[in-house]
């Protein structure tokens, strides 16, 4: 479109001479007497009618066909850069293009059908219409008109020049490129327009450039002719997909209609390991051992590579000579970032043979491959002497390897050796520094005495490095006269960069999970496994402080373990079972020195039963765990079958077994069950028990009592309650609550069977609110819903994948209803509505994934609690949620309501969705809500823009 400063303007829309037969304001038989556009001549010599364009970019605002009045009509909307809008009409055309559809953009000069002389018209003519609302004449047959002709910047023949994709030659969409990467894309076109392709050339139109050029000539194409078109690109920086919209340009300056695309996968630069060998440190080729000493083989390399050496790197033995055993075989490397130099270390046992040996060792990195040059040892072993010095490490007292440690934090390393010499450690006697980083450690310490067969400890000062990363520090016994001898010691540890955040997850219950039965009075001592996820390490002044519900005779706090981040802990306190049966909480969390309250909720959940409180002998007991349907209160209609369900717990101390039955005790009977067998429960055990009932035909509160039963006919237990209101039409409950949430992040995990097999996942949700809609996102996707007093609306759904999304249409308004605002529950309601799928870059529309979608929507019911999956997938062991709504979506078949859903959505209050289970879909399987987040501690999902979207929306409001 042309830039803003340029005034609206028109251009010839018919293939031939530009001839207007009949003037704005001629004399009319209708409205005000007056002619509401002009007719332009649109015939070539013999009578044969020509090719109509549009007269400006635009999008298709209505496509209409009849016999009356204006006939075959397009209609153009034209968003002009200064603001206004303006509408031109097409009529009386003889044909419509058949790919022209709603909501499409087309090109100034891209043809629109043929002339005609349909609906209330007198030869082949071409009626054009130019409407601007709020700026026009009225009176006329089309309010707010304009006469055209002064607008009529361009008056030549129009040049119909159209492309075809054929197909991608190279890069097809889906082609993974590796970032940065230069590649070339080259597409077979068709010229299916009406003109050869002179001075013709493909632009960049929009989303990304990718390095591109400016423009490339198009090949000089006849119509019907078939060649290929290529651009030279550049792989972008950042992994994920990537698109570049180009478009065709003639000599003209006019756009073509037709897209071509670039649609790639961009993979991270591939990771290139490298390492040289640059000195021998210690050992150099042909040293001499004696058969059984220890030494220590240090090697110099460089890191040639483009990656950083960090955890999960290792030094192996991988040919040659077995000159060390078991785990020393391969050994942790120090973080070596690319171009930096590292001592490499590894303890070396001279075998118990004389004679020459020779070792290869080679780097691997994290996934177990091996790269850089080999590292060799090359030793002579001579014969062991009868008497001499010798060491064996025994324990690590202090630091194990692997310790996590803040920056240039001071530390104390010991370890327990056994003297396995047949000498006396004395005087002179040393642990000295034998390789790799000396931590700010000493040059030597004091061996303590020791005669042969005695176990001593030995202790060495050190400061953890700097840098972050994993360090080593090799040590090793020397005699008085600086002879090694013995086992290395090893010193090794991870340095973490600290920050200023605190933070804890939770991440297990080591003891007493929740929900555990205690018996009341009993001690217990509830510890839970957390991780520090801040970037500040625990130490003194970190607690674990009591902060709700129930503190069981705990303490106000307990100290919490020292933590640097991301290491994992474990905390404990004491707590004192109440005497009360039922479920008692008591709530903590972690609190800094600050007194600064962080992290996650930790809970301590028990069930206390019936039978351990004082004097309690062990009997048949229950009670009510939950009403599963049929909350007290429900309103049923009159005479309507319904099915309530409780969860039942088996409080006392006997299991149930055969002929323990829930049992109709008084009250409103509501069917003819009158029993159901109740059994296989342990104590402590909840069983969900289900009976089919039926409201009375009298309108009122209906209540029914039921008790459980033994197999001696002896009844126990609390009594269960089915209390309904009967009426003649159920109330109906506000939907709107529940589907929309109050912007609280969680995540999702889905599980799905899918035709390819298999496909697990995690999705971020959030309920996101702007203006009058509201968008429940996944990660960026989302899906655009707004209400009224009468029904909730769906708009447009970014999430079918394959770079598509797709819109709900009521006719030719934007949105359609999803489901009434106000349901009861067994309601039933259909929806009729048509689905418009189009492409995320043009909005151009996919036809084969277009139509009228005719389905149903169900209240299934109303919760006061759902219980989710677990992270496993296991039903009824997750989170727990209240205030859920149930609802389930059916198909229909020859016109006639479905007998199941194919698939079913679960809403909770203040979230949104929560559960959404694929019965007979492609996606068959089920998402759940698993992890919930604190406020402020993630970031708010963000929408992915669509900017052709955002027009087309925009016009259909």
């Amino acid at each position: 479109m042309p830039g803003d400063n340029t005034p609206f303007f028109l251009a010839n829309p018919v293939t031939t001479g530009f001839f207007i037969n009949d003037p704005f304001n001629s004399p009319r038989p209708y409205a005000n007497g007056r002619h509401e556009g002009i007719d332009l001549r649109a015939v070539r010599t013999g009578g044969e009618p020509v090719e109509v364009v549009a007269a400006q970019r635009g999008v298709v605002d209505r496509i209409k066909t009849g016999d009356t009045g204006y006939g075959n009509y397009v209609r153009l909307r034209h968003d002009w850069p200064d603001g206004v809008t303006w509408y031109t009409w097409y009529a009386h055309l003889g044909e419509i293009l058949s790919t022209l559809a709603t909501g499409q953009t087309v090109e100034l000069g891209q043809r629109l059908g043929l002339a005609g002389t349909s609906g209330s018209s007198t030869g082949v003519h071409l009626h054009l219409t130019l409407q601007r609302p709020g700026g026009g004449l009225d009176g006329y047959v089309i309010a707010d008109v304009v006469d055209p002709a002064g607008y009529f910047r361009d008056v030549t023949v129009p040049v119909v020049d159209e492309m075809t994709c054929v197909g991608d030659v190279t890069a097809p969409d889906g082609t993974t490129v590796e970032a940065g990467q230069p590649f070339t894309k080259t597409w077979r076109v068709r010229n299916s327009g009406a003109s050869t392709w002179t001075n013709c050339t493909l632009e960049h139109y929009s989303d990304e450039r990718m390095d591109g050029p400016g423009s490339a000539p198009l090949p000089a194409l006849k119509p019907g002719e078939i060649g290929e078109v290529s651009v030279p690109l550049v792989a972008p920086a950042a992994p994920g997909r990537h698109r570049s919209t180009w478009k065709a340009r003639n000599g003209r300056g006019r756009l073509f209609a037709f897209e071509l695309y670039v649609d790639v996968v961009v993979s991270p630069v591939s990771r290139r390991d490298d390492a040289v060998f640059v000195a021998h440190v210690t050992l150099p080729p042909g040293a001499s051992l004696e058969a059984g000493q220890t030494a220590l083989k240090t090697w110099r390399v460089r890191n040639t590579g483009d990656t950083t050496w960090e955890t999960g790197y290792t030094l192996a033995h991988t040919a040659g000579d077995p000159l060390a055993a078991g785990e020393a075989r391969a050994t942790g490397v120090p973080t070596t970032r690319p171009g930096a130099t590292a001592d490499l270390s590894v303890s070396i046992t001279a075998p118990a043979a004389a004679g020459n040996y020779r070792a290869i060792w080679q780097l691997w990195d994290a996934t177990g491959r091996p790269f850089g040059e080999e590292l060799a040892v090359e030793l002579r072993i001579t014969a062991a002497q009868p008497a001499g010095d010798d060491a064996t490490s025994v324990a690590e007292v202090t630091i194990p390897d692997g310790q996590r440690m803040a920056p240039a934090s001071g530390f104390t390393k010991t370890w327990r050796v056994r003297n396995t010499g047949s000498t006396t450690w004395g005087d002179g006697y040393s642990l000295a520094f034998a390789g790799d980083n000396p931590m700010s450690g000493p040059a030597a310490v004091a061996l303590p005495p020791a005669a042969p067969g005695q176990v001593v400890e030995v202790s060495v000062p050190l400061v953890a490095p700097a840098g972050p990363g994993r360090h080593r520090s090799a040590w090793q016994p020397r005699t008085p006269d600086g002879a090694p001898f013995g086992d290395i010691l090893d010193v090794v540890i991870e340095v973490v960069r600290l920050g200023t955040l605190d933070n804890a997850a939770f991440v297990a219950d080591a003891t007493f999970p929740d929900g555990t039965v205690v018996n009341g009075g009993a001690r217990l001592e509830k510890t839970w496994r957390v991780r520090n996820v801040g970037s500040s390490a625990w130490g003194a002044g970190y607690a674990l402080v009591f902060v709700a519900n129930n503190q069981m005779n705990g303490p106000d706090s307990a100290p919490l373990p020292e933590a640097l981040p991301g290491e994992t802990v474990e905390v404990t306190v004491p707590l004192r079972a109440p005497l009360a049966p039922g479920i008692h909480r008591s709530t903590w969390r972690p609190r800094n020195p600050a007194g600064q309250l962080f992290g996650d909720l930790l809970y301590a959940e028990i069930r206390v039963p019936v039978s351990s409180t004082p004097g309690a002998t062990a009997l048949d007991d229950a009670q009510l765990d939950a009403h599963v349907t049929i909350p007290d209160g429900s309103e049923i209609a009159i005479g309507e079958t319904f099915q309530k369900t409780w969860a039942i717990r088996n409080t006392g101390s006997i299991p149930w077994s055969t002929g323990y039955e829930l049992v109709y005790v008084g009250g409103a009977q509501l069917g003819e069950t009158t029993r159901v067998a109740v059994t296989n429960v342990p104590p402590q055990g909840v069983a969900t028990v289900s009976v089919e009932l039926t409201a009375p035909i009298a309108p009122g509160r209906a209540i029914g009592r039921w008790r459980m039963r033994n197999a001696r006919g002896e009844f126990f237990g609390s009594t269960l309650f089915v209390s309904i209101v009967v009426v003649e039409s159920p109330a109906k409950y506000d939907l709107l609550p529940y589907l929309c949430g109050d912007g609280r992040l969680y995540e999702m995990k889905y599980i799905f069977d899918m035709p390819a097999g298999p496909m697990v996942g995690q999705q971020r949700l959030q309920t996101q609110t702007d203006g009058t809609r509201f968008y429940q996102t996944k990660n960026n996707e989302w899906e655009e819903l707004w209400a009224d007093a009468r029904f909730i609306y769906r708009g447009t759904d970014t999430s079918p994948g394959s770079g598509n999304f797709y819109s709900l249409m009521d006719g030719e308004r934007y949105g359609a209803v999803w489901a009434p605002r106000q349901m009861a529950v067994g309601q039933f309601y259909r929806r009729s509505v048509l689905v418009v799928s189009r492409r995320k870059g043009n909005c151009m529309m996919n036809a084969s994934l277009s139509g009228r979608h005719v389905t149903w929507i169900r209240l299934e019911s109303i919760q006061q609690e759902c219980v989710l999956p677990d992270t496993e997938g296991r039903p009824g062991r997750g989170l727990r949620l209240k205030d859920v709504i149930a609802l389930a979506a059916y198909g229909e078949v020859d016109g006639r309501l479905a007998a199941q859903p194919f698939e079913r959505y679960y809403y909770a209050k203040g979230f949104g969705l929560i559960m959404w289970e694929g019965i007979a879909t492609d996606h068959k399987g089920v998402s759940f809500a698993v992890q919930l987040h604190n406020s402020g501690d993630r970031p708010d999902n963000v929408r992915e823009r669509i900017p052709c979207w955002e027009a087309l929306q925009g016009e259909k409001r």
